[in-house]
């Protein structure tokens, strides 16, 4: 559904509604096996969707207090951090950097423990549960962002993305590059609308 949406291929409505109710039928599940981390995750991954961010954060913690070890929930936290603070990670030009640091430090320490390069499919059966294309992406633009804060080299972010963005063309990548390279934001902003029309993200920042 959250492609359906992007793609503008569902009314709005609709595809919130019905991801709302998938999201909502993870508490029976939960409700029968409130130890076990997934049921966690996957409503956490629910409410990332719905833009319910501070829920997705509380349910993801919950699971990784269930187990620790459970690398799938580090993962989708730092995901669930970088979007959360999204918008203050990077200020090209401003001079303030500190709060966009501290975010993305956090996110970093969680991404360290989440899903490990070559074994994500295997950790994914390990607990029943898919690793997708989109995990690859967010771990793809973290480290993008930790050069930055890094080094200070933004062209090296700008060239992180750019080869990201030409080997998968997602939403996302556009999205940052338009964040990160004011010569061509209108550009970028302008592929992320054509990639993903029904998302609302690129259409506020446009």
């Amino acid at each position: 559904r959250k492609r359906e949406l992007r793609l503008a291929k569902m009314p709005p409505d609709r595809a919130r509604r019905e991801l709302k109710a998938a999201t909502e039928a993870v508490f029976a599940f939960i409700a029968a096996w409130p130890d076990d981390p997934q049921g966690y995750y996957i409503r956490a991954r629910g409410r990332l969707y719905l833009g319910e961010l501070e829920e997705a954060e509380r349910d993801l913690h919950t699971a990784l207090a269930k187990r620790d070890d459970f690398r799938p929930g580090w993962a989708l936290l730092a995901v669930v951090k970088l979007q959360q603070n999204a918008e203050s990670l990077i200020t090209v030009g401003s001079g303030h950097g500190t709060h966009g640091r501290g975010a993305l430090d956090e996110a970093a320490k969680a991404f360290d423990r989440g899903w490990e390069r070559d074994r994500e499919q295997d950790e994914a059966r390990k607990w029943g549960l898919p690793w997708t294309r989109e995990d690859d992406v967010m771990r793809r633009i973290l480290n993008a962002l930790l050069a930055y804060y890094r080094d200070r080299v933004l062209e090296d972010v700008k060239k992180e993305l750019n080869g990201a963005f030409s080997e998968y063309r997602d939403e996302e990548y556009a999205l940052w590059l338009a964040r990160v390279d004011a010569a061509a934001g209108s550009e970028w902003l302008a592929r992320a609308i054509e990639l993903a029309p029904g998302w609302e993200v690129p259409h506020c920042e446009r």
